[in-house]
């Protein structure tokens, strides 16, 4: 989406963060030191649209690579700066949409993380799965699934076809994956996008 006035951008998985993934936040009561734990759609903070930004260019590149992308990105940053929900929110994407305009069926999305309980305590799972339940709900966008298991860390869009029997729908895919003590456990699962959660909790995080 694009600013006319100056050419101010957001990316495309960032739009729908903003008005498709309502969120648990923070507000401080107008007058009050109080703050309210409520559920309401992200505001535009600045360290989030970066974060954006810089997924967005390690996949596609900018002027700095003459745009050739394909690049590796890391954020270490404190508690309480959305990187869960930015997380959720690109694999409900992703699920619900496909990457972009040509990437839209068959597409899978990865999340590991050392332990399981790092992807479903309060983790980006959980987010995922609030994710695609507001939008089942909410909007018109496809939300039938063929696949959705907590205990196999598995969630597979699309329907089967009561006539033929076939699997139908975009069968875009989100599988989360606890690494453990081995490093090639993700070897073979080919993804348009890899995450990793709590690496400062990740032994031999550079192997995987």
């Amino acid at each position: 989406m694009i600013r006319e006035s100056d050419g101010e951008w957001i990316t495309g998985d960032m739009y729908f963060y903003l008005n498709y993934f309502p969120i648990i936040q923070t507000k401080i009561k107008k007058g009050t030191k109080v703050g309210e734990r409520i559920i309401d759609f992200p505001e535009v903070w600045e360290g989030v649209y970066w974060r954006f930004h810089y997924w967005h260019q390690a996949r596609y590149g900018g002027m700095y690579d003459n745009f050739q992308g394909a690049k590796h990105c890391i954020e270490i940053a404190s508690r309480g700066k959305s990187k869960s929900y930015a997380f959720g929110s690109k694999l409900a994407k992703n699920f619900i949409l496909g990457e972009n305009e040509l990437a839209r069926d068959k597409v899978k999305s990865l999340v590991a993380a050392y332990q399981k309980e790092y992807l479903i305590k309060d983790g980006t799972l959980n987010k995922f799965i609030d994710g695609i339940t507001h939008c089942a709900k909410h909007t018109q966008f496809p939300s039938r699934k063929l696949k959705q298991s907590m205990s196999d860390l598995n969630w597979r869009a699309g329907f089967l076809d009561q006539d033929s029997g076939l699997e139908m729908g975009t069968l875009n895919e989100v599988l989360g994956v606890a690494i453990k003590d081995d490093s090639d456990k993700l070897r073979g699962k080919r993804s348009s996008a890899m995450l990793f959660e709590e690496f400062g909790s990740f032994p031999k995080f550079l192997d995987v």
